[in-house]
């Protein structure tokens, strides 16, 4: 069995190199910035063979097949690089439907889990939050509960350290 899996993964090396080939050797233009149809055309081609070669499609294939580094289509996309705003669209819609993919292929384990979650923080602004919990009295609950006593209780609770658990401060109560 340990035979099968190398050869899979031999032959997944081997079709993302010719399809990186295939990318990199896309004509190139210098008139890429004002030429909106011609990177809808590119962008196409991309999609194509990464579809045929079964791969997601990724900003550094754009890049490559554009012949810039990859600091300039985000540069683009951010608005830092002015182009044709058809040429802009187009990078955008690429950028979003790569993201998309990305997403999909983590959620729906077609891709590594860890690969995926690294993709989406380092390329598309993805970052976990901490959690806050905030107690609050409210009379509608029942007698009136020491806020700190509770505190200590859902940091005893959670499988976190209990120093991470925001000191509660009482808060002056309104009779409305």
């Amino acid at each position: 069995m340990k035979g099968d899996t190398s050869e899979v993964k031999r032959a997944q090396i081997k079709a993302s190199i010719r399809a990186t080939k295939e990318i990199l050797e896309l004509p190139k233009s210098i008139e890429w910035k004002t030429d909106g149809s011609y990177v809808t055309t590119l962008i196409a081609h991309i999609l194509e063979i990464c579809e045929r070669y079964g791969m997601l499609p990724t900003i550094a294939q754009l890049s490559g097949a554009l012949g810039v580094p990859k600091d300039t289509i985000d540069d683009v996309r951010q608005g830092f690089l002015m182009v044709n705003p058809d040429v802009k669209a187009e990078i955008l819609r690429y950028y979003g439907l790569c993201e998309n993919l990305t997403v999909t292929s983590t959620m729906d384990g077609s891709t590594n889990n860890i690969v995926g979650i690294f993709m989406l923080k380092s390329q598309y602004g993805y970052k976990e939050e901490p959690r806050e919990i905030v107690i609050q009295h409210n009379k509608l609950l029942g007698e009136r509960k020491d806020p700190a006593a509770i505190a200590q209780r859902y940091a005893d609770a959670m499988v976190v350290d209990a120093k991470e658990v925001k000191e509660v401060e009482e808060k002056p109560q309104y009779d409305f």
